[in-house]
This record gives structure tokens, C-alpha cells and sequence, in this order.
């Protein structure tokens, strides 16, 4: 094996997109506790959406996504996902986001049939027929069913939800004027948690006055504890930090505790188009959280013809980039920090340390292999720094750049410019950022098409 031969064929790992071909990462459901420590898992892994814990916190129902459609799946009493509910096992069907009735004995969920979108209900045993409750051309997810059986509130594309009374006209009332997401009912009835212009905000339920902000810096995805006492939510971003919030009920008004982080989630937004689901679920003592997180990759080197050489590390790696003299790579660990990995024995280190909210990518080399450029995102900016590849020394802010989906792209080899992209209403642009003098970047192409 020549280095030559290993830097085209991790390279071009690099180049491949965690879904490409319309195949998703596979996710492992996982059990962790309040520290993100894992407990167990439940079932294979796969393509996994909206997993919904039923009342009494033993059996578990999951959207899995096969194809061009998808089922619903129940877990045995043994824990394993071996019942299919939905009867499509064609894919021409998405039958997607279970959410459990009151008392367990039936799972409401959404159903893409010949062009048109519906909420349907089914026993959790399979028994009987399926009753339809509303249908149409929107695309509509539900997400929660109160504690009384009474309401449904689900959510239709364009980022609203409505009411669903199951009593009376069964007439559907819109739940908000703004746009809003993702709304879960409290277990005593009394509370809606929703998303709404990215915080979390709590409202009485199913009316009353009264509106609380209860994320400070962003926040998604909400859920209960069984005793309407705690919120938890994620921290905005790609995995997220799982939050928890005390709610102080006083009658009809409530006090949002401040929240205080638990872990990192390890949840990876599939960003399936129009979906509103659930993204983990919740033990009703509040002691343990389902999350589907993401199967580890293998970084792994080929000579030409496709044989292994070596594999140099299993864990949550994307981007990979070798060293000029092809004996280290620079990778993505678990979505957030650049690592340096030594090709010969694997052994890492961190270059990067973002905290909770920053994201690094796009890391490239130095001529010299010295040191490694990347990009992270934070206040509507992407900001440029390098860094020892050695880990050693402080992170260097080179250049705050305007806009979003900047690419980082390559270290000119006479160390003098980095070299990145940028989509803009006015045309896809190539720049050069000095890394001397003055950082006034150079344009240096542009073109209609990326």
C-alpha cells in the first residue's frame, strides 16, 4: 500500500452522504439514562422514526422506515420489535408516527394512501379494523392524544397544528395562529408543550389564558414525565443536549424551572421532508430516555482493488481527511469535534473542544501537516479557525464569514490561502482568504450552477 493509494480511497470516503441513495443511517434504539450512559437496546438496528412509549412504560411503538414507505412496529413482552401493526408490507404505504392512547389498548398514527394523507386508529393487538378519522391531500402527523382520550392534536405541512376532538362534530380547530410544532399534552391534561419560532413554550390545555417560554437558547422536541412535573426538550441543533425543566403549577398558571442540561443526546435529525415526529421517548418515572442514535462507522483503508488494509477505528466519524504524508487523518467525531487519529494504531486527539452548541466540519490540512483549518457555525455567521493538528496551543479565529452552507474545500499548497465556497443569491462563488496581511477574502469564481 502507497500513501497515495490510501489518501484517494479515504478521501473518497468523505464524499459519501450518511443517506446517499435515499438509504438512511441505520439508528439503534437505545435506552441511556439521566447521565446519557446506555442501558440497553431494543431490537435491530434500522431506519427508525417516532418511537412512543405506551402509558404504562412497557411496551414501545416505532415508526420503521423500509423504502419509499414504511410500518408500524410493536415491541413483544420480551422487548423485541417482532409485531408488525400496519398490514402494508409493501412499501407503496408510510403508515408513520404511533402515538398510544390513554389506556394502551390502541396506537393512532398517520397513513400516506393513493395520494392522500390520513389519521387512522388500530387496537394494539391487531385486532379488528382500522378506523379512519380524517383524511386529505395534506401531509398530517399527530403528535399527542390527552390523557382524558377527548383531543388529538396533530400537525399538517406548513407548520401548524390542529385540534382533533373525538367527541361531538369531531370538527378540527386550529391549536395556534403562529407556526408551531411538535405539541405534547401533559398526563394530567392540564398542559400543552410545543415548539414554536425554535423555543418551547407551555400553554393551558385544551383553552385558558396564558403563555410560558421555557427553553432560553433554543429548544425542540419536548416531553413529559409521568407526573406533569418535569419537561425535557433538546438543546437546538444537530445532537443536541437533552434538557429538563421543573414545572410549577399555581391553578391555571405555571413557572418554568430554568433548565439545567442532563446530557448529550447522541439524536441525529434525519431531516425527513414535512415529518413533525417524535424523536425519543420517555420512562413515565422520567429515569430513562429511548433516543435512536446512529450505528458507530469503521474508518477503514483499501488498497485499488478494494482489499482492506486495516480499519483505523470504530465511533461516530464523518469527513475523513489524510494528512499530506498520509499517516494521520482529521475526522468528524460524533458530529461536533475535529479529532487527528494516527492511521498506524488509531490513537486520537481532540483539536477542537465546541461545547454544546458550536459544530465543527470540513476539516482540512495544512501543507506542511502542522495544523488543520475547519469551520463552525454560531450567531447566523460561519466562523473560520485553525488549529495544531497536534492539539496543542489555542484555537485560532481566522475570519467570521456571512451566509450559511459554506464549504470549506482546500489549504492552497503554498500555505498562503484557504480556499472556500459559498452559495449566494448573486451566484455560486469560490473565494481565497488570505492567511497573511489582511483577511479580505478574493473572489476567485463564480458560476450559476453549484
Amino acid at each position: 500500500m502507497t500513501v497515495s493509494t490510501a489518501a484517494v480511497l479515504m478521501a473518497a470516503l468523505a464524499l459519501g452522504p450518511a443517506s446517499a441513495y435515499g438509504q438512511e443511517r441505520p439508528l439503534q434504539l437505545t435506552w441511556v439514562d439521566r447521565t446519557g450512559k446506555a442501558i440497553e437496546t431494543v431490537g435491530a438496528p434500522g431506519a427508525y422514526r417516532g418511537p412512543d412509549l405506551s402509558p404504562d412504560g412497557k411496551r414501545l411503538a416505532v415508526h420503521r422506515h423500509d423504502g419509499i414507505g414504511g410500518d408500524i412496529w410493536i415491541s413483544d413482552s420480551q422487548g423485541g420489535l417482532n409485531t408488525r401493526l400496519t398490514t402494508d408490507a409493501s412499501g407503496a404505504q408510510d403508515n408513520a408516527s404511533p402515538i398510544w392512547s390513554p389506556d394502551g389498548s390502541r396506537i393512532l398514527f398517520a397513513s400516506l394512501r393513493n395520494g392522500k394523507w390520513g389519521l387512522y386508529v388500530r387496537r394494539a393487538d391487531g385486532a379488528g379494523v382500522e378506523e379512519r378519522l380524517i383524511e386529505s391531500g395534506s401531509r398530517k402527523m399527530p403528535t399527542s392524544w390527552s390523557p382524558d382520550g377527548q383531543f388529538i392534536v396533530y400537525w399538517v405541512n406548513g407548520q401548524t397544528q390542529w385540534v382533533l376532538p373525538l367527541t361531538g362534530d369531531r370538527k378540527p380547530r386550529r391549536f395556534l395562529e403562529t407556526q408551531n410544532s411538535h405539541a405534547q399534552i401533559s398526563p394530567d391534561g392540564k398542559w400543552v408543550a410545543y415548539n414554536s419560532m425554535g423555543e418551547v413554550f407551555l400553554k393551558p390545555f385544551p383553552t385558558g389564558a396564558g403563555n410560558w417560554k421555557v427553553s432560553t437558547n433554543g429548544g425542540a422536541f419536548p416531553r413529559w414525565r409521568g407526573d406533569s412535573q418535569e419537561l425535557y426538550f433538546l438543546s437546538t441543533g444537530f445532537l443536541g443536549q437533552m434538557m429538563a425543566a421543573d414545572i410549577r403549577a399555581t391553578g391555571r398558571s405555571a413557572q418554568p424551572g430554568a433548565p439545567r442540561s442532563l446530557f448529550e443526546s447522541g439524536y441525529v435529525n434525519l431531516g425527513h421532508p414535512g415529518g413533525n415526529y417524535h424523536t425519543y421517548s420517555v420512562s413515565p418515572d422520567g429515569q430513562r430516555f429511548l433516543i435512536p442514535r446512529p450505528e458507530t462507522d469503521t474508518l477503514t483503508v483499501f488498497d485499488r482493488e478494494g482489499k482492506v488494509v486495516k480499519t483505523v477505528g470504530r465511533d461516530m466519524y464523518t469527513a475523513p481527511v489524510l494528512s499530506p504524508d498520509g499517516t494521520r487523518v482529521a475526522v468528524i467525531k460524533n458530529g461536533r469535534d475535529v479529532w487527528v487519529l494516527d492511521v498506524a494504531d488509531g490513537k486520537g486527539v481532540p483539536i477542537t473542544s465546541n461545547g454544546s452548541q458550536a459544530r465543527s466540519r470540513g476539516p482540512v490540512w495544512s501543507p506542511d501537516g502542522r495544523q488543520v483549518a475547519y469551520l463552525t457555525r454560531g450567531d447566523g455567521t460561519e466562523v473560520l479557525y485553525r488549529t495544531s493538528s497536534n492539539g496543542a496551543g489555542p484555537e485560532e479565529l481566522l475570519y467570521r464569514l456571512p451566509g450559511a452552507n459554506i464549504s470549506l474545500t482546500d489549504w492552497s499548497l503554498d500555505g498562503r490561502f484557504l480556499i472556500y465556497y459559498s452559495p449566494q443569491l448573486g451566484g455560486n462563488t469560490l473565494f481565497a482568504l488570505p492567511l497573511t496581511g489582511e483577511p479580505k477574502p478574493m473572489e476567485i469564481a463564480r458560476s450559476e450552477s453549484p
